[in-house]
């Protein structure tokens, strides 16, 4: 079956193996990650996903859904921040009702495709 997307819970999002094997075969992926996963960021410097949230300015956030649950739409404020790699991003997720309720994801968009929040946060709602 043919397939674009892989989305998946921080247990996948732990696996290199995993990350590669999609790259290799050019699916993209959004991947839930732990607060103690390591972004390197454009600058080179590295951190963690928890810390590059703590620098996420106000007017970057978005509210989207990522779609709908059994209690309706699921919408939250999204923030999407550059790797130093051009195919890969770090998305955070926030409560609306509680703004420190963060979830994190790494994410690969293949060359070809366009990266943008509104397709990460949709494939993000399909896990």
């Amino acid at each position: 079956m043919p397939f674009a997307w892989v989305a998946g819970d921080e247990i996948y999002g732990r696996s290199g193996r995993l990350q590669q094997a999609c790259e290799k075969a050019g699916k993209g992926y959004v991947l839930a990650v732990p607060v103690n996963f390591t972004v390197t960021l454009p600058s080179g410097r590295k951190t963690t996903v928890a810390a590059m949230a703590r620098l996420v300015p106000a007017a970057a956030w978005e509210t989207r859904s990522c779609g709908p649950g059994c209690k309706g739409r699921r919408d939250y404020a999204w923030a999407w921040v550059a790797t130093a790699s051009p195919r890969h991003w770090a998305l955070i997720r926030r409560s609306l009702g509680d703004p420190a309720d963060l979830a994190f994801y790494y994410c690969h968009v293949p060359q070809g495709r366009p990266a943008t929040l509104t397709a990460l946060v949709t494939v993000t709602g399909k896990r």
